[in-house]
Parts: structure tokens; C-alpha cells; sequence
């Protein structure tokens, strides 16, 4: 992007990017604001208080400040800008100005060789007044190369004398209109083409005139030869000082030029070329310009590059997806690395499911648990606290039914007399005549057990749910939707709790740097979050909240 220095009615640019909708941000214009600085100074917001949107189809996201003449007056111009509107990025644009207008550069030649009066009498000549050119000797010209070609546009100031000098020399014509031409005397009729001097006898006349001769004061040949002899002699300090210019095929810039004025150019063909090798002095820099333009590259370090609105190059999110999930799951593997870690976590999980598969009657497909099946590979930790106990009607003890009828017999009032059970013997010991804290019994009253709560305790015993009320009562335990609830950080979970966080780390989680957030089955609302020890190659892992 152009910015001309201080030249007024200016614009710059900005592009406004919708980092939501990953889109160009149209209709905005009221929203924008920014701030600028002038060569690394401080901030200021902008004349321009809001930018003018260029085109919303056309041109979508791309809007534009007016800058004043002030605004530019500046070597290096920042200007950022900002929306109010959420998720609009606007990147800062940094400039580097140049010098002129955007219509090219002018030129008022105020003076030629250091000579205001030579300026002074080409406007004369050109705009009209009229110049006599007093002591002028042109030299022939046979041919001239490489000259520095100028659009002139005026002369000391004057547009009219550049406009005459234009049409007096590309073919318009000019009348000369107050140009002073020396007087040309009417001479009689010539019958003879020998009275006349030709053009040739008096170019012979003019060339052998001696030299020494006309050098009287104010005469032109004084003046030619006083001119000529200073011409030589700047031509000789320029030879001198340019390394032979006159003859040389290049010119080294490298040479003194301090006796050397240039005035202002507005137009250069055919440029003397340079190998530059150095940019404000820094060596490197002119090195870093090579690279960037000689196909060997440069890596910008600590560069700014301006707004980019479009990058076909950028890689998508989509496409970093598809890569994620397009990995083969042998790769990653190496120890300490994230890869390994899954895997190997997941191998662990799906051994401990087949293990509970096995053991609990395919309870992951079941709709019912059979409590009757082998539970010998199930180990059940300490029981501290029961409620709503499974009830059951005993039919066998050992799987010996006359077992479990005799303890029924023994236990509801019919009795059991214990055939075959060896009873140690009892010593009689003397009367006991006081016994603190105990009543005496006699006989088998059931006041010494307490009443049956029905009829019988074999009808208690009847009461007690059968294993058809056991296996609704332990699906329905099983079918029941766990709460959503966890322990604190620190608390020991529930079985319920601890298989509630398990399903939702293996399914709704994600990860950002160290920090691993397991969402609730919504897969938006936290449940808990969990801290890596690294982001790249994590060893541990720790619950947060």
C-alpha cells in the first residue's frame, strides 16, 4: 500500500475478519474505531472516526479511513484498527511512506549549476517575455546516450514558458509572441546569385576567424572563450572526481560527490545500475534483499506483514481434523508420548470390561443380571453399610434341601431333634440361686427369641421374597439412570460416581494445552477438568476441579 508523506486526501485500508464464522465482516463501518501513530509515536485515535465500508459483495470485510495531510507528515505510519462487534479481527497496517503525490513528482527550477540568472533567462525564453541568448554559442551535437529524461513542468516557477517550450518543439508551434529577433535589412533586387555571400563562404568566414581575435570587453567572443575555458575547467574537477566519466563506460558512485549538486528528478529512464551493498549502512540488510529476490529465499525474522485477506496456502481446521483421525493408530508409540499413553490406558479399560463382561453374564448387553452364576472370580470389598437387602427363602444349604427343612424345624417351633449330631456334655453344676440382670425362663417360651411378626416364623420365612422378586429388584438397580453427580477433588467417589466419570473421560472430553476438561453427556458443560504434567509429551496426570 502507497502513502505519499505529507499529502493530504489520502486512504487506508483495513481488513475486518470474522473469526467465528471464519468470513470477511460486512456491515460494520459504525463499529470500527482506530488508533494511529506517526514514526513510532504515541497513539492517537484517528480524524476519521469510522471508516467507510468499500463494497459488502465485491469487496466484503474491506473499509477505509480518510487520512488528513497531519496524519501522513510521518516517515512510519501505524494505524490499528478495532470492532466493537465480538469476534472481529482487524490487523494492524504499518507503512512506510513515500515522497511526492500521487499525480508524480514536480519540478520548479529555481536556478542550473548553482545559476539562478540562467533559470531566470530559460523562463524568458520559454514563456513568452523572450530571451536573446546574449553571448550563446551552441555546439553542434552529433549524438547523445543514456541521457536522464525529466517531464519539465516549469520554468522558475512559470507552467506557461514549459507549455510554450512544449508546443514550440512537438510540432504545435509557437509564435514567439514578444521575442526580440534581430532586425533583417531589405536589400534590393539581386540579379546575380553572385552578389550574394553564400551560407557556405560565411560558416568559412566564422571558422577561420582567429581565435585571438573579438576578446575585446562585452564582445561574444570574449564572452564565448571566458565561457568555454570555465566549462573546461568544471568538466576537468568532474573528470577528476567521477573516475574518468567522459570516457568510462560506468560510473562509480563510490567517488567523492561532494562537489557534486543535483536537482530534483521527476522522471529517470535508462537508470544507472549499482550493486548495492549496504541499506542505511547495514550490510545485512543489502544481504537479506539478495536472498529475497535472487530465488535463494529469506526467512523473515521479526518482520510485520500487513493485513493478508486471503491465504489458499493456510491449512483449514477441517483438514487438521481429517489428519488427527486419519493417523494409523500404530504410529505415536515411542515412550513418553501421548499416543502410547491412550493406547495403552484403552488396552488396560478393555481388559477390565472383558473381565466384568465375563464374570457378570454379558452385563453390557444383558437387561438382567443372574446373581445365580459363577461369582468365584469376583472379589467384594468390605460391606460397611446396607439398605434395601435382598431378602431369600432358603431351599438348601450346600445344596442339601433336608438341610435347610431341619433348620426350618429347629427354628419355627415344629423342632428339630438333631439326629446324628453329637452334643458335648454338659456338666450339671449346683443350684444357681442368683442370677443379676437375668429373669428366669422355663420351658420353650418364644418370649426368650421374641414373637414371630406373623403367624409363624415359618411363615416370616415364607414371606421373604423368591429370586423372580430378587431379579427385578437388582435390574431394576441396574437399569436405573446413575444422577449426575460427583465427589470433590480429594473425596472418594461411589461405584456409581467412579463409573459415571470413567464413561464420561472415554467420551466427552478435550484437551488444551495441559489442561483435559471432561464434559457432562451434553458435551458442553463441565464436569471436571484434569491437569497433564506437559502439553507435548505428558508422563502423569492429576484431577484439577
Amino acid at each position: 500500500m502507497a502513502v505519499y508523506k505529507n499529502i493530504a486526501s489520502q486512504k487506508i485500508a483495513v481488513y475486518a475478519h470474522d473469526t467465528a464464522a471464519d468470513a470477511p465482516k460486512t456491515g460494520d463501518a459504525a463499529q470500527i474505531t482506530a488508533q494511529i501513530s506517526l514514526d513510532g509515536g504515541a497513539t492517537d485515535a484517528t480524524d476519521d472516526a469510522n471508516p467507510t465500508e468499500l463494497e459488502a459483495t465485491d469487496a466484503p470485510g474491506i473499509y477505509l479511513f480518510d487520512m488528513t495531510q497531519a496524519e501522513t507528515n510521518a516517515d512510519l505510519v501505524i494505524l490499528c484498527g478495532a470492532s466493537s462487534t465480538g469476534d472481529v479481527s482487524i490487523e494492524p497496517v504499518i507503512i512506510y511512506t513515500l515522497p511526492g503525490t500521487n499525480a508524480g513528482v514536480s519540478t520548479d527550477v529555481t536556478a542550473i549549476s548553482g545559476d539562478s540568472t540562467a533559470a531566470n533567462n530559460a523562463e524568458l525564453f520559454f514563456d513568452g517575455t523572450g530571451y536573446a541568448g546574449t553571448n550563446n554559442v551552441i555546439p553542434t551535437v552529433t549524438n547523445v546516450t543514456n541521457q536522464v529524461t525529466a517531464d519539465m513542468t516549469a520554468i522558475s516557477g512559470d507552467t506557461t514558458a514549459a507549455n510554450n517550450a512544449e508546443s514550440y518543439f512537438d510540432g504545435t508551434g509557437y509564435a514567439g509572441t514578444n521575442n526580440v529577433i534581430p532586425t533583417v535589412t531589405t536589400v534590393g533586387t539581386v540579379t546575380t546569385n553572385s552578389d550574394l555571400v553564400t551560407a557556405e563562404v560565411i560558416a568559412d568566414a566564422v571558422w577561420d576567424e582567429l581565435v585571438t581575435g573579438h576578446d575585446g570587453a562585452g564582445k561574444a567572443g570574449l564572452q564565448l572563450w571566458t565561457d568555454i575555458d570555465a566549462i573546461l575547467v568544471d568538466t576537468g574537477d568532474l573528470q577528476a572526481n567521477q573516475a574518468a566519466w567522459a570516457t568510462a563506460t560506468v560510473v562509480d558512485l563510490n567517488a567523492d560527490q561532494s562537489g557534486v549538486t543535483v536537482g530534483t528528478v521527476t522522471d529517470v529512464t535508462n537508470q544507472v545500475t549499482a550493486d548495492v551493498t549496504a541499506i542505511s549502512g547495514d550490510t545485512t540488510a543489502a544481504d537479506n534483499l539478495e536472498l529475497d529476490y535472487d530465488g535463494t529465499g529469506l526467512t523473515r525474522a521479526n518482520s510485520t506483514i500487513g493485513t493478508v485477506t486471503t491465504n489458499t496456502d493456510l491449512v483449514t481446521a477441517a483438514t487438521i481434523a481429517d489428519a488427527v483421525w486419519d493417523e494409523a493408530a500404530a504410529g505415536h508409540t515411542d515412550a513418553g508420548k501421548a499416543g502410547l499413553q491412550l493406547w495403552t490406558d484403552i488396552d488396560a479399560i478393555l481388559v477390565d470390561t472383558a473381565d466384568l463382561q465375563t464374570n457378570q453374564g454379558a452385563w453390557a448387553t444383558a437387561t438382567t443380571v443372574d446373581l445365580n452364576a459363577d461369582q468365584s472370580a469376583v472379589t467384594v470389598g468390605t460391606v460397611t453399610d446396607v439398605t434395601n437387602q435382598v431378602t431369600a427363602d432358603m431351599t438348601a444349604i450346600s445344596g442339601d434341601a433336608a438341610a435347610a427343612n431341619n433348620a426350618e424345624s429347629f427354628f419355627d417351633g415344629t423342632g428339630y431333634a438333631g439326629t446324628g449330631n453329637t452334643i458335648p456334655t454338659v456338666t450339671t453344676v449346683g443350684t444357681v440361686t442368683t442370677l443379676t440382670g437375668h429373669t428366669a425362663q422355663t420351658g420353650d417360651s418364644f418370649a426368650r427369641i421374641g414373637a414371630p411378626a406373623g403367624v409363624s416364623v415359618s411363615a416370616d420365612i415364607a414371606a421373604l421374597p423368591d429370586s423372580a422378586a430378587v431379579n427385578t429388584a437388582v435390574d431394576t438397580a441396574f437399569t436405573t439412570i446413575m444422577a449426575d453427580s460427583i465427589p470433590a477433588d480429594g473425596v472418594i467417589p461411589t461405584r456409581e460416581q467412579a463409573l459415571y466419570m470413567i464413561n464420561q473421560f472415554l467420551l466427552e472430553r478435550e484437551t488444551a494445552g495441559v489442561t483435559v476438561t471432561v464434559n457432562k453427556v451434553d458435551g458442553s458443560t463441565t464436569l471436571f477438568t484434569l491437569t497433564l504434567d506437559d502439553d507435548t509429551s505428558p508422563t502423569s496426570i492429576t484431577r484439577a476441579t
